[in-house]
Order: C-alpha cells, then structure tokens, then sequence
C-alpha cells in the first residue's frame, strides 16, 4: 500500500467573505468524507478570506468537484507555498485576465476534447486559450474564469491548479 502525502492547498472562493458562506462552506466540509482524512482551515490574510484544504493530491480533483458541484465559485487553486500570489476578490479586476489551468491528462486526445467541447461552450463571453503540456492557458474575465472551472470540474477533469501565471524571472530596473 502506498501512502499518498497530504499536500496543502489554497483555494480563493468568490463571495467566502460573507459569513453565511463561510457557515454553509463549514457545514458542507464536516460532513463530508474521503477515503483518506483531510483537514481544512478558512484563514484571513490581507483582510480576505481562503480555503486552506490538506488532503492527498490523488484527492485534489474530487474536491474540486465537490464544490463545484455544491456551487462553490473557485476563483484561485494554489499551493499553499504559492498563497502570496492570490489575489483578494474584492481587488479583483473586472477585465480579461491571463490565466493557466493545470490539467491532468491534457496530453491524452480525448481530455483535450472534453475541454476544447467545454471551452467551446463558452461562446456568449470572449475567450481565448492555447494548450501546452499539461497547462491551459485562458485569457478570460474572472466571472468566466470562475464559471469555467466550475464547468470543467463538474464534467470529470482533473484540476490541479487554477491562476494568474507565475513569472518565472523577476524584473530589474537599469537605471
């Protein structure tokens, strides 16, 4: 038997500032259950609210799902390492936005199939992607953002990460 570790993840959930949200988010988490123990924290940073979640990362789509389906809007799925890159919903700007999804199995053909069909859903709002690897980069409004991750995890695919792209150099200033 193989023991998966618990990673910790943080999730950005539209509209968690609200007190009964939190209270329904609370109840709903209590009472489910996984194959495996999980723990979760709603946290204040930066006067915003989080979803502090540890469980396995076999578990990660599931959860996803679980909210997705109980009409939880996910705005941001990080690491929680990676929490200072999340972005408070009330700073949220309303215009397009670069996003990257991480996907599981995007590389299989049919996957890219069920994402292109739920991609192609979206056709009342401007959106625009491309594949690469195991990531689907989208340049969408939040509202969309948050609608397509919903869509895609409703329909069985694996989420592993939803956000702002992470800059991999950090700019220098010559003077």
């Amino acid at each position: 038997m193989i023991i998966d570790k618990l990673e910790s993840y943080t999730f950005n959930i539209d509209q968690l500032a609200q007190r009964s949200v939190r209270r329904h988010l609370k109840k709903l988490l209590t009472t489910v259950t996984f194959q495996t123990d999980f723990q979760f924290h709603i946290v204040k940073l930066n006067d915003a609210y989080f979803l502090r979640v540890q469980l396995p990362k076999q578990a990660l789509p599931y959860f996803v799902s679980l909210l997705s389906f109980h009409n939880f809007s996910i705005y941001q799925l990080v690491l929680t390492e990676d929490a200072h890159t999340l972005t408070p919903m009330q700073h949220v700007s309303p215009n397009e936005q670069h996003y990257e999804l991480v996907i599981d199995g995007l590389t299989d053909p049919f996957i890219k199939d069920k994402v292109i069909d739920v991609l192609s859903s979206f056709q009342g709002d401007r959106i625009l992607y491309n594949f690469s690897h195991h990531r689907l980069k989208v340049t969408a409004t939040p509202t969309v953002m948050m609608a397509l991750i919903r869509t895609l995890a409703t329909r069985h695919i694996d989420i592993y990460y939803a956000s702002l792209p992470q800059r991999t150099h950090h700019q220098s200033r010559i003077s």
